[in-house]
């Protein structure tokens, strides 16, 4: 019962294309008592406002969300969103550092960067030279020598001399 409903309104959401209507509908699902209905109603609405092109999907959660919402949303974004949607990779890099759930940030910032490599891999090698520091750093370093190796090797094996963990670094370059 509570998934048909939770199909329902995630239906719901998505027939409401225009921005004013999603956010009466977000106040609707805030009324809810957490769980999966408001969360698929809450990520739909995410989704479908992203999609009409009201904005950038990070512009969309910063302005109607909740911290705790962002911060459940974070990666649910990035997995469902077609990376164009997300805004400027900087921002939303920085924006998923900041706002997704800490069990589930290096999990998100590799998938994110996986993505972004694909499109950009000169700018997601900029950005990572300022990231060092992060917890997640090598598990996104090791995603991103994965999708370096085949379009240039030398700076795929630079990179992996970057991670810090000595057996991770030497199986990554093995």
């Amino acid at each position: 019962m509570r998934q048909g409903r939770a199909i329902g309104l995630h239906r719901i959401a998505i027939a409401y294309a225009d921005q004013d209507r999603l956010l009466e509908l977000k106040d609707n699902f805030n009324d809810l008592e957490d769980g999966p209905i408001r969360r698929e109603g809450m990520q739909a609405l995410a989704t479908v406002m992203a999609l009409a092109g009201k904005a950038d999907a990070i512009s969309i959660l910063e302005n109607n969300f909740s911290e705790k919402e962002r911060a459940h949303f974070a990666g649910l974004v990035v997995k469902s969103l077609p990376f164009h949607m997300m805004g400027d990779p900087g921002r939303v890099a920085t924006w998923l550092n900041e706002n997704s759930e800490i069990a589930d940030r290096s999990e998100t910032m590799v998938h994110f960067v996986s993505n972004w490599t694909q499109h950009d891999f000169n700018g997601v090698s900029q950005w990572l030279n300022d990231q060092q520091d992060q917890p997640w750093y090598d598990d996104v370093v090791v995603e991103f020598v994965k999708r370096a190796i085949p379009a240039d090797p030398q700076s795929g094996i630079d990179w992996a001399a970057t991670i810090s963990d000595d057996a991770l670094r030497q199986q990554v370059l093995q």
